[in-house]
């Protein structure tokens, strides 16, 4: 392995132990959210359309984030290709 596949390989495993680190704390935001301010048994009797709303909005900004994320690295490998 040369120097440039073991640097790489250091980037990627930082990012992804970070995404999975802010994805833990996200999915653990929302069930706090969901047991203090809505309660389990209200989001259990939520009728489809409701539920659907609310999880579409709290997956929203995390679906917009990995977005943002893929566009600014996809920027950066075209900057760096040879064309």
């Amino acid at each position: 392995m040369n120097s440039f596949e073991a640097s790489t390989t250091t980037i990627d495993d930082w990012r992804v132990r970070l995404g999975v680190g802010v994805t833990g704390l996200w999915l653990l935001l929302g069930i706090i959210y969901t047991s203090s301010i809505v309660g389990w048994g209200e989001f259990v009797r939520q009728q489809a359309p409701d539920l659907g709303e609310f999880l579409g909005g709290a997956f929203d900004l995390w679906l917009s984030c990995g977005l943002w994320s893929y566009f600014c690295e996809y920027r950066r490998w075209s900057a760096n290709s040879p064309a």
